[in-house]
């Protein structure tokens, strides 16, 4: 074999091979400098944004190096000086990822400072720290020797050691957008956000602007469109179409698919708690591909994988009708924190109260490598809060879905038909009759006479048909309920006879859950208590239970409240009294 064919064979066989592919590299332009030469009272020139998207220089000071435990290893202290500075309050959050320079050589990113001290100080991350999240890229980090023991004068002095960086970052107030006050603070919670701003809609297509620069103001988003969720900061340095940024951690998720979006600054608040940075989000330009605690690393013109949301929601009562549309990140674990409160939050917004009602959701899931789309409708209604109780089965579905152990299914499009109402559309069981002063027997069809009441309406009484199943044991007794009260559970798997072995699977059993808008009147008898041993899955007992006739489901377009049941005397076949 030729050496060339052979290199070529290596060539494709690595390329093939994610574990063994090329790490990426980021090249510094004019170079960096490195921890080893810092001294103090160096002069360095910092780059960012203090309003609209005109990058600005600050002046500072290096006062020393810092060494700690967890990544980044080596942290830079400084004290930034200089009029802007001044006005701003000092060292703002969204800062963080700020270009500092000395004799024109990058020596790292501002990325972290003090709540209620001195603002004008702070701690910058190394672009030796910075550099190493390129490589994870690929999943290869090439080691870089840590200096150990104490440093003589010229190589800068000897380091003390800092405390615990990452609760000193610099972060930006978390932005949130069309979502309602309290989901976004639930929002905020889930992903330990400090602070939240208001945000507004960001447009969803890849944009191709010119690109970021070293300073620029940078955008990481979770969600874009009429619901954004996301973060803004400062571009570090630039390699071709390949950024570095933040100096700390987003989300510190390792390895993601985020939105990266440019972004403006209307202004520095000065606070003395921190003075932050408030702008807003624009455009999406990127995929931010590394989360790592030295910073943020990614891409321009290159737009991640996303999950899309349609909202339509309708308002009974005013005949108010909204469509919202947003885009998320599929990673399923910040989608479990967000995706909910955010549709919720999207809801609740459009419909401008929360409270009491009762509400219909008919949830469809499309593409993602379903075969066809997955739908199920549910209706609900609260005394207190409509909204929170609307979206408690969205989120276990939501959220088990994407993580299940069979099929990845994202990116998928989740569609949600939202109504509402402020009324209790209630129907309550009231009464239930069978014909009375006789006995029945096994295999006997019999008529089920059931009273429903609207809320404040008068009673309507519908008959329901069902079969006394032909091996039925006493006690028997007829069960109307509605549905999801007093529901049977999947025994087989909780008792580990059956296990759900497949995507379609999962999907069926999700099916099968009976909907808070179904009547439900079923025969049960003694029998139940000889299926101790029951393998059947939930969905296979209802199918033998319709078909033999002593289950039946009635979907209404009401909440169903209310669980009734009525003794039978059994006869025997022969007609006789059970027991004669």
């Amino acid at each position: 074999m030729t050496r060339p064919l052979l290199g070529f064979l290596v060539a494709v066989f690595i390329s093939s091979c994610p574990s063994l592919a090329l790490a990426d590299t980021f090249n510094v332009k004019g170079g960096i400098l490195r921890v080893g030469d810092i001294k103090p009272s160096l002069k360095g020139v910092g780059l960012t944004v203090f309003q609209g998207r005109d990058i600005k220089p600050f002046d500072l000071d290096i006062l020393g190096v810092l060494d700690q435990q967890e990544a980044p290893r080596r942290l830079v202290l400084v004290r930034a000086k200089g009029d802007l500075i001044g006005r701003s309050g000092g060292i703002a959050a969204g800062m963080s990822g700020s270009p500092v320079y000395v004799g024109g050589r990058l020596v790292g990113a501002v990325g972290f400072g003090w709540e209620f001290g001195d603002h004008r100080m702070g701690l910058v991350t190394p672009m030796e720290e910075m550099l190493k999240i390129p490589p994870m890229e690929r999943g290869e980090t090439p080691g870089v020797e840590r200096l150990e023991g104490p440093m003589d004068e010229e190589d800068g002095g000897a380091r003390d050691v800092a405390p615990e960086s990452q609760d000193l970052a610099l972060y930006s107030p978390l932005m949130i957008g069309g979502v309602s006050g309290r989901f976004a603070k639930r929002i905020a919670g889930g992903l330990s956000a400090r602070q939240i701003l208001p945000s507004g809609r960001n447009d969803t297509q890849l944009s191709r602007g010119p690109g970021f620069e070293p300073g620029s103001a940078l955008g990481v988003a979770l969600a874009v469109g009429d619901v954004t969720v996301g973060s803004i900061g400062t571009v570090t340095a630039v390699d071709g179409d390949k950024f570095l940024a933040f100096g700390h951690p987003f989300l510190n998720r390792g390895t993601v698919r985020f939105f990266a979006t440019d972004a403006s600054v209307v202004g520095v608040i000065p606070s003395l708690q921190t003075p932050f940075k408030l702008g807003s989000l624009g455009a999406v330009v990127g995929t931010v591909m590394q989360d790592r605690p030295q910073g943020i690393y990614g891409r321009v013109g290159v737009f991640p994988p996303f999950n899309e949301y349609h909202i339509h929601f309708t308002d009974v009562d005013s005949g108010k009708s909204a469509v919202r549309r947003f885009r998320a990140v599929t990673d399923p674990f910040v989608a479990s924190s967000v995706i909910t409160p955010a549709v919720a939050g999207c809801v609740e917004d459009l419909w401008g109260r929360s409270g009491q009602g009762t509400g219909e959701v008919r949830m469809t899931i499309e593409g993602g490598g379903l075969k066809e789309p997955w739908s199920r409708t549910n209706f609900f209604s609260s005394p207190s809060d409509l909204v929170e109780a609307m979206f408690k089965e969205f989120d276990v579905i939501h959220t088990l879905l994407p993580v299940n152990p069979f099929r990845k299914i994202s990116p998928m499009t989740v569609k949600l038909d939202v109504k509402v109402t402020e009324l209790p559309k209630v129907l309550y069981l009231e009464r239930v009759e069978v014909p009375k002063d006789r006995t029945f027997n096994p295999g006997e069809l019999i008529g089920v006479d059931v009273w429903l009441r609207p809320w404040r309406g008068k009673p309507q009484k519908r008959t329901f048909n069902v079969k006394i199943p032909a091996d039925a044991k006493e006690p028997v007794e007829v069960v109307v309920r509605g549905g999801g009260i007093g529901e049977r559970e999947q025994e087989s798997i909780k008792m580990g006879r059956r296990s759900i072995d497949s995507l379609d699977a999962l999907l069926r059993e999700i099916s099968a859950l009976e909907a808070n808008n179904e009547i439900v009147v079923e025969v049960l008898s003694g029998r139940e208590k000889d299926r101790e041993e029951e393998t059947r899955l939930l969905s296979e007992i209802k199918a033998d239970l319709t078909k033999e006739g002593s289950m039946r489901v009635l979907k209404t377009n009401y909440y169903v409240d209310g669980f009734l049941r009525v003794p039978l005397k059994m006869g025997t076949k022969d007609g006789e009294d059970a027991g004669d």
